[in-house]
């Protein structure tokens, strides 16, 4: 992904600002409305011009928080898109379907089918283990939330929550899961992406 085709996918409802400036090459992306541009919160991409890597940080009110690096520029660009589009952007989930959660009390099989008419199954499990998905885990009488990579690492979402609030997160958590899915087919890679770049990636956009 080129700084063109980052402004193409991005449109018109954030502003990027690319500059050299003591030997680094700084990328910035800032939110803005039809009045003004938040300058306090900005997502960043620098490379320093003696190396290969580029580190992807988020800036609240000038602290840096670093959020990955890339050893290519290709691949760095796409995280920074994949950034705004998860830390920038809320994605709309259905209320209605967290309501039919919450009134479920501890019935899973009603709260499993109500999960899988909103997401596709293969992105959460609420009883078998299954990777690359959100997984509900049973620890005595409450329950923790997973993300199980391909990898089997285990990144954990929520701790210690009763039914049906658990299943909730589930449903957050993996909707974002198919949607990040959604973002990578739909942008053009000159070059695959590796199982450990898109898991990078797809941390960067859960926000885990």
């Amino acid at each position: 992904m080129r700084i063109d085709d980052l402004i193409m996918y991005l449109g018109n409802d954030f502003v990027i600002d690319s500059k050299e400036e003591q030997g680094k090459t700084i990328i910035s992306v800032y939110t803005k409305d039809s009045y003004h541009i938040d300058l306090d919160t900005r997502l960043e991409l620098v490379n320093l011009g003696d190396s290969s890597i580029w580190t992807l940080f988020q800036v609240q009110r000038d602290q840096f928080f670093q959020l990955s690096q890339f050893q290519r520029k290709d691949t760095a660009m796409l995280a920074l898109y994949i950034s705004v589009k998860g830390k920038f952007e809320q994605l709309a989930l259905d209320n209605s379907v967290k309501e039919k959660l919450r009134s479920m009390s501890n019935d899973t099989e009603q709260l499993q089918n109500i999960l899988e008419a909103n997401v596709e199954s293969k992105y959460f499990s609420l009883i078998d283990t299954k990777m690359g998905a959100i997984n509900l885990y049973k620890t005595g009488e409450k329950y923790d939330v997973v993300y199980l990579n391909p990898m089997k690492e285990k990144i954990w979402i929520s701790k210690e929550r009763k039914l049906p609030h658990a299943v909730v997160i589930v449903y957050n958590f993996s909707s974002k899961l198919q949607e990040f899915d959604k973002l990578i087919e739909s942008v053009d890679i000159e070059k695959a992406l590796s199982a450990i770049e898109i898991e990078s990636l797809k941390r960067i956009y859960i926000g885990k």
